[in-house]
């Protein structure tokens, strides 16, 4: 269970990220709520995950709110 529950949320993030490419393959319209989503998702997904980002955790979640920002804001000037 211990297992299961570890690996769920990358596994959705990872999800997201194939539905949102296919969606994008399929009709050509970036869509920036699920990228929204997959970039504020992402570091909370992969935090003990990955060698590379156990010394850069910090800019790496920065960056990846940042990201997740200005989806957010570009979604809603797209949609005005």
């Amino acid at each position: 269970m211990k297992i299961l529950r570890e690996w769920m949320l990358p596994i959705l993030v990872l999800c997201n990220f194939i539905m949102f490419l296919k969606e994008y393959i399929g009709t050509g319209n970036v869509n920036f709520t699920l990228l929204c989503i997959i970039f504020a998702l992402t570091p909370i997904a992969f935090k003990n995950k990955i060698e590379l980002l156990n010394n850069n955790y910090t800019y790496f979640s920065v960056l990846m709110f940042v990201l997740a920002a200005s989806m957010l804001i570009l979604q809603s000037i797209k949609t005005m």
